[in-house]
């Protein structure tokens, strides 16, 4: 069997959140709501809001609060009842709104599903939530930001002349992810920031007004063509006052001020974090300037290294053809000299010095025979030298004719 939130009683609609307020901080049923309602049920004064003309009971208690509901009196068929359920987190969001105006407002006479035309002259469906009249102060509730149309918007502020209004959504439409947030931002546009509802529960999973949560946020246009949903203040919704003029205050400041503040702050950081990463940009710079530098000084080392090992290699290599060419002149030198040491230079210098033996510029020892006169190179004497005769000896021939044998040479 549907369960209905909502009932038709006196020609007004009445939504199950309007018997419920708030004593010490405590969600509980009022008993004079309680009794009322209960009294119009017997008496057949309560209607399927759909305009079936069903009839409805109150269906409410002291064990289970999130049970209590409107249902269709036994006997009656809902077969052609065109009603629409309403899902069990926006009643319990609704039932903890109550207790919050309630709770601020304990003297406040709240009507709660007031459908516009109420208010100001329109034929139009649409309703606000929760309105406190005489407070000036009203609530719209939505669950599903999808429903967040232009034109709903632009008939509840045009028709609540005079009264704050305060749009209140789930807290599941938070969160954009760096998307531009384009449902939200047609409460921002009216309200100045967004108001999420977090639904807290008891210990038999109803709706508990003292565990249940309000976030204000809104929503910032990037430089960068990005949105980021900055958060205002986030507590328990019994945190959060209404001011004189029914503006939204927290901790004595209003919701307005607090938004200015952490939008300066935002911005703030935005500045720091772009000083911060130009300051990282230019230490990149400079870093790889650094390191650019550190290899073009161990380029121009290494380039100055292999230019010294050429330089070193070129002067060996120099050096090298210049030894080889003092070898080539000294050998020809030698040569020469051999050329040009004929027997008669040697027969002379022999005759000149017998203190001194006698070499050629090749290293060759001449002696001359004492006994033939002949000038030959000393292999072919037996023996030669000695003191005053240094260059004189016994060729081998000599010896021989002689018969002198060798002896030590000199």
């Amino acid at each position: 069997m549907t369960l209905r939130s909502t009932c038709i009683c006196d020609g007004k609609l009445i939504g199950i959140e309007s018997i419920f307020s708030v004593v010490d901080g405590m969600q509980i049923n009022i008993p004079e709501k309680v009794e009322a309602l209960r009294a119009k049920s017997k008496n057949k004064e309560l209607y399927c809001p759909c305009g079936c003309g069903a009839n409805l009971i109150l269906v409410a208690g002291d064990r289970n609060l999130r049970a209590q509901h409107f249902r269709l009196k036994g006997g009656q068929s809902d077969k052609e009842c065109e009603f629409v359920s309403e899902g069990s987190i926006s009643i319990y969001s609704k039932i903890v709104l109550k207790c919050w105006m309630s709770d601020k407002y304990p003297d406040a006479d709240i009507q709660s599903r007031v459908p516009i035309c109420e208010v100001e002259d329109t034929d139009r469906r649409y309703e606000i939530t929760l309105l406190a009249k005489n407070k000036g102060v009203a609530i719209s509730y939505c669950h599903d930001r999808a429903n967040l149309t232009d034109e709903k918007l632009d008939i509840l502020d045009r028709n609540v002349s005079g009264i704050h209004l305060h749009y209140v959504c789930d807290v599941e439409n938070a969160g954009i992810f760096a998307q531009y947030p384009e449902m939200m931002m047609k409460i921002q546009k009216r309200q100045g920031y967004c108001l999420f509802l977090e639904l807290g529960f008891d210990d038999r999973g109803g709706p508990a007004y003292s565990q249940s949560k309000l976030k204000g946020v809104f929503y910032y246009h990037n430089d960068n063509g990005s949105w980021k949903e900055l958060e205002i203040v986030s507590d328990y919704i019994s945190s959060f006052d209404f001011g004189k003029n029914g503006g939204l205050l927290y901790s004595g400041k209003s919701l307005h001020s607090l938004k200015e503040q952490r939008e300066q702050q935002y911005i703030s950081e935005l500045k720091q974090r772009r000083i911060l990463q130009e300051k990282a940009r230019e230490q990149h710079r400079i870093e790889k300037e650094r390191r650019r530098q550190e290899a073009e000084a161990k380029r121009q080392k290494c380039l100055a290294q292999m230019e010294k090992q050429r330089a070193s290699e070129a002067e060996a290599e120099s050096e090298r053809k210049e030894q080889h060419a003092r070898e080539l002149k000294a050998k020809e030198e030698r040569e020469k000299a051999i050329r040009e040491c004929t027997k008669e230079k040697i027969d002379a210098i022999i005759d000149d010095d017998q203190e001194h033996p006698f070499r050629d510029p090749a290293g060759k020892r001449w002696v001359r025979c004492e006994h033939c006169g002949q000038i030959f190179t000393e292999d072919n004497f037996v023996i030669y030298g000695g003191i005053h005769h240094a260059n004189l000896g016994t060729c081998k021939e000599c010896s021989k004719k002689c018969g002198i044998r060798s002896t030590s040479k000199t």
